[in-house]
C-alpha cells in the first residue's frame, strides 16, 4: 500500500491568495445582486517590482461585453453574459434566479498609472497589467 504525504493548504492553493483578504470579503459583501441579475466574478490582485497585475474570472462573456475602468488606486469592471446562468430552487427564500451579468470594484494595493494599463482576455479571464506610480525621481548631481 503507498502512502501519500498531505499536503498542506498553502501547497494546494495557487500563490498570491489573501486568505485572510477572502474571508474578510466573504462576509463583507455578497457575490450576486439578484436584483439586479448581476454576480461578483472572482478577482485576484498581485504585485511585482514594477506592476500591478489583476486577474478577473469572467466566464460565458465576450470581449466586446466587457467594460473597463482603470484609476489611480481601483479597477472597475462591468460585463454581459452571453447566457444566462439560472439557478431554480436556490436558498431557502429564493425559488428561482437568474445572473445576466458580472460588475466588480477592486481595490488596488498601490498607487497606478491608469494610462499605462493594457487587458488581455482569454479563456474567461481577464488580465490586466497596470505600472505603478512612480514615488521617486533621480536628480543629476551638477
Amino acid at each position: 500500500m503507498i502512502r501519500r504525504k498531505k499536503k498542506t493548504l498553502r501547497e494546494i492553493v495557487p500563490f498570491g491568495w489573501d486568505f485572510e483578504e477572502i474571508a474578510q470579503n466573504f462576509f463583507e459583501e455578497p457575490m450576486w445582486d439578484v436584483s439586479r441579475s448581476e454576480m461578483r466574478p472572482l478577482t485576484q490582485v498581485r504585485e511585482t517590482d514594477d506592476k500591478v497585475i489583476v486577474s478577473i474570472d469572467l466566464p460565458y462573456v465576450k470581449k466586446e461585453n466587457i467594460e473597463l475602468n482603470v484609476t489611480e488606486d481601483r479597477v472597475e469592471v462591468t460585463a454581459t453574459m452571453d447566457r444566462c446562468v439560472k439557478y431554480n430552487r436556490w436558498g431557502t427564500v429564493q425559488k428561482n434566479c437568474e445572473f445576466k451579468s458580472y460588475r466588480t470594484s477592486v481595490g488596488l494595493p498601490r498607487r497606478v498609472t491608469p494610462e499605462s494599463a493594457v487587458a488581455k482576455f482569454k479563456s474567461g479571464v481577464l488580465e490586466i497589467e497596470i505600472q505603478k506610480k512612480v514615488e521617486r525621481h533621480r536628480i543629476e548631481v551638477q
